[in-house]
């Protein structure tokens, strides 16, 4: 009876053992939440690099796109700062006579001519006479083109006499009211016209007294 009593009140090893279920249980859960804060914080760190390399490729073309808008103000200015060209000069060169076309040039000319102002073929030096002023640009009267070429009779006599105050608003050589005058060094009459000026266009300094004659109507 006594064994039979201690028997029964001795709890078997099946009852007293926990099932594998209940002992594996929280330790799965745990792995599991472990693995699920690893996979977590990988995510964050992606988010965190993809919003880094975002930001900086924005930054990146900001600073680009202010670049080349910094470049097309730049070289817009410079072609602001070109030359413009007047329209209705005329040049004589190699006997061919030529009139200019308003324009504007830049510095920064890529054009394979030298980037001078355009001009319109208006005719040649009768006779193949040649030119009396060589490739100088002057303001003449409609009709005078044939004055920037050699003509057979003289168009000027030589003078010598003052030149009346205001005349001379540059270094250039000019004619007015029928007299051929240089300003520079000093301003004074050199010649006069024969038939009266060919128009109000002024020549450089550096024109001989014989070429200055094309300011005269021929």
């Amino acid at each position: 009876m006594v064994l039979q009593a201690c028997a029964q009140a001795r709890p078997s090893a099946a009852s007293s053992a926990r099932p594998a279920s209940a002992l594996s249980l929280p330790a799965t859960a745990r792995r599991g939440r472990r693995w699920a804060r690893g996979r977590s914080a990988l995510r964050a760190l992606g988010a965190l690099a993809l919003l880094l390399a975002t930001s900086g490729c924005e930054r990146g073309c900001l600073s680009r796109a202010i670049d080349t808008k910094r470049r097309a103000v730049a070289e817009r200015s410079l072609e602001l700062e070109g030359a413009d060209c007047p329209a209705g000069l005329l040049r004589c060169r190699a006997g061919h006579l030529e009139r200019s076309l308003a324009a504007h040039v830049p510095v920064r000319c890529e054009r394979g001519e030298g980037c001078g102002c355009p001009a319109l073929a208006v005719g040649e030096c009768p006779d193949a006479a040649g030119c009396l002023l060589e490739d100088a640009w002057v303001e003449l009267e409609d009709g005078m083109d044939a004055a920037l070429c050699r003509t057979p009779a003289e168009r000027a006599v030589p003078v010598q006499a003052p030149v009346a105050p205001g005349i001379c608003d540059s270094d250039d050589a000019r004619c007015v009211a029928g007299e051929l005058v240089r300003c520079h060094p000093s301003p004074r009459v050199v010649g006069r016209c024969l038939r009266g000026c060919a128009g109000p266009g002024t020549v450089d300094v550096a024109v001989d007294d014989r070429a200055l004659a094309a300011l005269c109507r021929p």
